[in-house]
Parts: structure tokens; C-alpha cells; sequence
């Protein structure tokens, strides 16, 4: 099994213990209403779109840091995660992958 590196170990840590110290109150609440609040929580800590160009406002990981903050957010709070997921690798993810610099400046975060 390989090792995290010492910035994976970290943000899997932040990540947990921001879980558990903002989410794990309503966790299992939404009933498949999206959690804007703990969205919101989490792009404040700068954890959405981290698997996006830093030029649009990701930090330029790699979607295995992207699942190992899915993972950690998952484990109190799954339907964080579920939305997280979709944030990181579905559509924003294609448009930062494939979109052209005009579709990625304007749906991108900056």
C-alpha cells in the first residue's frame, strides 16, 4: 500500500476534523436536499474545487487529494460528500479539463 505524503496526510486530517467539528450535528439530516451550509463551510476552508487549476481558483491537486477529501467528509457526512463528489469530478471538473478559457472563466471560481 503506498504512503501519503506529508501534504495528503494534512489535508485528510483538516478535512476530517473539520467533519466532525461542523457537520457531524446534522449529518444524515438532508434527505437528498444539498447541504449548502456545510458547501459552504468547506469552500470558506478552501476545500471546493482543489483538484482545479490554481488559475481559476483550485489549488492544482490531483483527484486523488479530491477523493481523499471526499473520504474524509464521507465518513460523517455522506451527503456532503455526495455533492462534494460531484463538485470535483463531474461537470466543473470537464469544463477545467476540456472547456475552453472562456467557459472556464466564467464557470469556474475564481
Amino acid at each position: 500500500m503506498a504512503s501519503l505524503t506529508d501534504e495528503q496526510q494534512m489535508l485528510l486530517e483538516t478535512a476530517a476534523d473539520l467533519a466532525e467539528n461542523e457537520f457531524a450535528d446534522t449529518a444524515y439530516e438532508w434527505q437528498g436536499e444539498t447541504p449548502w451550509e456545510n458547501l459552504e463551510t468547506l469552500a470558506d476552508h478552501g476545500f471546493l474545487g482543489i483538484n482545479f487549476d490554481e488559475e481559476y481558483g483550485g489549488a492544482g491537486m490531483s483527484e486523488f487529494e479530491a477523493m481523499l477529501l471526499n473520504e474524509a467528509i464521507g465518513r460523517v457526512c455522506p451527503d456532503t460528500a455526495s455533492f462534494l463528489n460531484s463538485l470535483h469530478m463531474v461537470a466543473p471538473r470537464a469544463i477545467d479539463m476540456f472547456g475552453t478559457p472562456e467557459a472556464k472563466k466564467k464557470y469556474l471560481p475564481h
